[in-house]
């Protein structure tokens, strides 16, 4: 349930900056859209870091003898 709550927080970070790049741009704030659209990865790569390092961990111990 808890990675439901994950993928539904990102899905739901990754339309918000979506929307906010495309209004931005229409506005003529090309630049601005581009500040949110990497804030936006950024944030999302730091919640995907954690499961990463999770799978790492997992391996690690999947293939120690």
């Amino acid at each position: 349930m808890d990675q439901m709550m994950e993928l539904l927080k990102i899905g739901g970070l990754s339309m918000a900056v979506m929307f906010m790049s495309i209004i931005l741009k229409q506005a003529g704030k090309d630049g601005y859209a581009n500040m949110v659209s990497i804030g936006g990865i950024t944030l999302i790569l730091l919640i995907i870091a954690s499961y990463i390092l999770e799978l790492f961990e997992v391996v690690e111990t999947m293939f120690m003898f």
